[in-house]
């Protein structure tokens, strides 16, 4: 393995106002990402969805 991949998870409430990293603490990042989690949570029908970020 020469590669090297940097892949983050986030979990998502459907709601779209909450977002928790589950490998990083920083809330303000996560908070960065609340919009593309809103855009990808538009075609999801469960509750909740893990969401992979590059």
């Amino acid at each position: 393995m020469g590669k090297s991949i940097r892949i983050r998870l986030y979990f998502c409430k459907v709601n779209g106002k909450t977002l928790y990293s589950l490998l990083t603490g920083s809330q303000e990042f996560v908070n960065r990402k609340l919009t593309s989690c809103r855009q990808a949570l538009n075609f999801l029908l469960t509750e909740n969805a893990l969401l992979v970020i590059f």
